[in-house]
């Protein structure tokens, strides 16, 4: 084979090496960039909107609970509208949160059932809430205690444990995510570091083959001028 043809056949492999780990590292780049894009945007924010529901059923039942308890107006007063505080931070991050659900492809099945379910939940919950909180402003402590055990107390339960499912599920997303996205990192880094040896064992390989070439070719003729030599001067 001439030296020209391995000269070509060599650094055009190195050539495609270079080329290849390119190639894996932007693709590398392109599946952590949507992973963390995943974490960051999606599943953060997902989980806070879930944490804010949670949160606000467990405020909701403590100042209900409270009305019952207190006989002051005043604080009374700061109760009432403490409820309402939280009846409207939970309205909206329920519909961030059901619109970021239908709106994200990588939503899974059991987000969609747990949303779900805490709607039903919240139409159970809020009436006996709501009707043990106007006991309580109406003086009537009896009546709220009454309905608050019997009747809030129970659906309340069940709806502040799929509220709590939910976030806790959303925080598992997140940590598998997180997971995925280093052993992506991983995995790339191995795959251009066997590149990038293959490119140095290639290219080292070259040249040492090249290079006996030529030495080759003066030990088998050794009058004849070397490549390398330049024609002196004095020789015209």
């Amino acid at each position: 084979m001439k030296v020209s043809t391995r000269l070509i056949s060599g650094f055009g492999l190195l050539t495609a090496l270079l080329f290849a780990v390119a190639a894996v590292a932007f693709y590398g780049l392109s599946q952590l960039n949507g992973q963390l894009d995943a974490i960051a945007r999606v599943n953060n924010s997902e989980a806070r909107l879930a944490n804010q529901l949670r949160s606000s059923i467990q405020d909701r039942a403590i100042a209900v609970r409270n009305l019952a308890l207190l006989t002051d107006a005043q604080d009374m007063a700061k109760e009432a509208e403490r409820i309402s505080k939280q009846e409207q931070v939970y309205a909206d991050a329920y519909q961030k949160l059901s619109r970021m659900f239908a709106d994200e492809p990588g939503t899974t099945e059991r987000e969609r059932i747990l949303i779900a379910q805490i709607r039903q939940d919240e139409v159970a919950a809020t009436a006996p809430l709501q009707k043990a909180a106007k006991l309580s402003l109406s003086n009537d402590m009896a009546g709220a205690t009454k309905e608050l055990l019997e009747n809030a107390r129970p659906p309340q339960r069940v709806w502040l444990a799929h509220a709590v499912e939910l976030a806790d599920f959303k925080d598992q997303l997140n940590v598998e995510a997180q997971q995925e996205a280093v052993a992506t990192y991983s995995r790339v880094r191995i795959l251009i570091s066997v590149i990038v040896a293959c490119s140095l064992f290639l290219g080292a390989a070259t040249a040492i083959l090249i290079t006996r070439r030529f030495c080759n070719s003066l030990a088998v003729n050794p009058r004849s001028p070397s490549p390398w030599r330049r024609r002196s001067p004095m020789a015209t």
